[in-house]
């Protein structure tokens, strides 16, 4: 349990700075990478974006008995 709550914690403090870096886009917190690979908050805020828009299209597709993905994009009901 103890584990659980020291992850929880530590998701509570990222997710505090991030929401810092996102409410002043000015800051350098904003253009630090943050992630293994370079990634900062612009670029997550991007890739979430982004995603959301796909996965948002999802349901729809698939009461059409369509592939919740469209084709040609790698994602959810995708093979690599």
């Amino acid at each position: 349990m103890v584990f659980k709550e020291e992850l929880a914690k530590q998701l509570d403090t990222a997710y505090a700075s991030f929401r810092g870096a996102v409410l002043d886009p000015d800051g350098a917190g904003f253009r630090r990478s943050c992630i293994d690979g370079g990634w900062g908050v612009r670029e997550v805020g991007a890739h979430l974006a982004g995603w959301h828009r796909v996965l948002a299209s999802g349901p729809g597709r698939m009461a059409r008995v369509e592939m919740p993905v469209r084709a040609g994009r790698r994602g959810a009901g995708t093979r690599p």
